[in-house]
């Protein structure tokens, strides 16, 4: 499929463009950059202990609720158990995470 641009120019299938993801600022970038350098998928209790959030209940569920939606925004993955990780999708698509 082939799309013309304003332009005049034209592009091939839009597939092949990567998901536009919602920017990153503050905590989220915080939570996506420390799960990016993490080995596996983590828990909400553990990442909010990594992030040095207080390890009280509702932090903790603060937390649970921030991770579902960096999932439902395409940045994270949530795994049947509970766990988070890394959307596979993002790997060329993220910030530079040295300003973290």
């Amino acid at each position: 499929m082939v799309i013309e641009e304003p332009s005049g120019s034209a592009r091939s299938d839009l597939a092949d463009e990567p998901p536009r993801l919602p920017p990153l600022r503050g905590f989220r970038r915080q939570v996506v950059a420390f799960l990016a350098t993490a080995e596996e998928p983590m828990r909400a209790r553990e990442i909010a202990q990594a992030i040095g959030k207080p390890d009280a209940r509702s932090q903790v569920e603060g937390m649970r609720s921030r991770l579902q939606r960096l999932v439902s925004d395409g940045w994270l993955r949530r795994e049947a158990d509970g766990l988070y990780a890394v959307a596979s999708n993002i790997n060329g698509h993220a910030p530079s995470w040295e300003a973290v």
